[in-house]
């Protein structure tokens, strides 16, 4: 469970940052949500994949 927490947090951060520099850069209030999952589900995902091995041993 620890484990599934810090993959959600860390999606989380990737599209908090994605919003902001959205935000700063004045995007349209359509393309928002769009970044924000394109940003949030690479970078989970790839956070799973690299901490997979320390959640096997």
């Amino acid at each position: 469970m620890r484990r599934t927490a810090a993959v959600f947090l860390t999606g989380l951060a990737a599209a908090g940052v994605a919003v902001g520099l959205l935000v700063a850069v004045g995007a349209s209030t359509a393309l928002i949500p769009t970044g924000a999952l394109g940003a949030a589900i690479p970078v989970a995902l790839i956070y799973a994949v690299v901490t997979a091995e320390d959640a096997s041993g």
